[in-house]
């Protein structure tokens, strides 16, 4: 839980920060999520789209990870 809020940007805005630390939490879901969810929040509706493809995109690579590791587990 902690991770994921430094990650996103919970407790403090991304754009104060610079170099790796930013790089990484945009390359996680949860920053797009903060944004996704202050953009819905803020009824800025069509700036919505980018940070919701990327949690989508996560939410699809995870799905089908569990996936194939639940066939790997039944399997074995």
């Amino acid at each position: 839980m902690n991770l994921s809020a430094w990650l996103s940007g919970a407790w403090f805005e991304l754009d104060m920060i610079v170099g790796t630390f930013k790089t990484i939490s945009y390359l996680l879901p949860f920053a797009h999520a903060r944004d996704a969810t202050r953009v819905t929040l803020a009824g800025e509706y069509g700036d919505l789209i980018v940070p919701l493809l990327w949690v989508i995109g996560y939410t699809i690579i995870i799905y089908f990870i569990s996936i194939s590791g639940f066939k790997k587990k039944m399997k074995g």
